[in-house]
């Protein structure tokens, strides 16, 4: 019986911790995501002013293209490509920013991003595979 309340209150505590991640990383604000850069960076005052403003920018943008997953698969297409065209210019602003060596740090950590999120993805079309 003990066992059972110990597995119970592990699965419980593990559950609620991974739900908190999931509404954290959704709800980062573009001042969480300067100061987050800033310390990655070392970026000087007048960087992180001119980076919130980009990042306030594509968050508007990026609500602008925010599309209803009922949506026909046309209309899907069509955001993402928006989106994803959006994602290059935002990069490009950032950069323009940056010094080269700060370039290179985030090079080096949009690359650890999105290696992750290829691992993510392969993991969840693995198990979509199995269901």
């Amino acid at each position: 019986m003990k066992k059972l309340v110990l597995m119970m209150a592990i699965a419980l505590g593990t559950t609620a911790v991974a739900q908190e991640k999931k509404i954290d990383r959704k709800m980062m604000s573009s001042e969480a995501r300067v100061e987050r850069m800033a310390k990655e960076l070392d970026l000087t005052v007048d960087q992180q002013s001119k980076v919130k403003e980009i990042f306030d920018r594509k968050q508007e943008a990026f609500k602008a293209h925010k599309v209803d997953r009922k949506a026909e698969k046309s209309e899907k297409k069509e955001a993402f490509a928006k989106m994803k065209a959006e994602m290059v210019q935002f990069d490009k602003e950032i950069k323009s920013v940056l010094t080269p060596e700060q370039i290179k740090k985030y090079d080096a950590k949009r690359e650890k991003m999105m290696k992750k999120g290829e691992k993510r993805m392969a993991k969840k079309s693995k198990m979509k595979e199995t269901k």
